[in-house]
């Protein structure tokens, strides 16, 4: 039987995993009776804003994004700073993804635990463009967590490794839902 998924403080069903891929460490979940949209998480972690997503590719070096996770929020914005990147873990590593670093004045973390399956995106002219996901923070980078994150005991992180949004869109087979 395939895995539950609810929100963070367990309200809401998200969806039943239906295929998942270790390389990428994501999965996709899919709802009886539930409708998904094309849209990214926006405002603090319990705003329920999304915004319209028009694209998706992977980030360039230099790029500003954003990151949206469960109990952070949207936290941006965040500096691109490495590609093509590979980080290791207990179960072998994931990637290929990208490297990003905080770039705000109050050096803030943009992930923290719990934001992990989050997305990243950035802003085109006036197009909002999916770049990946959250996979994890660099231990050496803690920081205090966002303005508007979830209040409670928790790392977080000013350095975040994400996963690229073509790699998990190949990795299950999938392409990501656009308006």
């Amino acid at each position: 039987m395939a895995s539950t998924w609810t929100t963070v403080l367990g309200e809401d069903i998200y969806g039943f995993e239906s295929r998942r891929d270790t390389q990428t460490d994501s999965m996709l979940l899919l709802g009886q009776g539930l409708t998904y949209g094309p849209l990214v998480y926006g405002g603090d972690w319990k705003s329920g804003f999304g915004y319209p997503v028009n694209d998706w590719s992977d980030p360039f070096i230099g790029e500003y994004v954003c990151d949206s996770g469960a109990y952070s929020g949207e936290v941006c914005p965040t500096r691109v700073a490495a590609t093509d990147s590979f980080i290791n873990g207990s179960d072998g590593g994931t990637g290929p993804g990208y490297v990003t670093e905080n770039s705000s004045i109050d050096y803030h973390g943009s992930a923290g635990e719990g934001d992990s399956g989050g997305a990243s995106f950035t802003v085109r002219g006036d197009a909002v463009i999916a770049t990946g996901m959250i996979v994890a923070g660099y231990i050496d980078s803690q920081a205090p967590c966002s303005p508007g994150a979830m209040e409670m005991p928790r790392l977080c992180f000013h350095t975040v490794f994400h996963n690229n949004i073509e790699a998990v869109a190949d990795a299950l087979d999938v392409t990501p839902m656009t308006r």
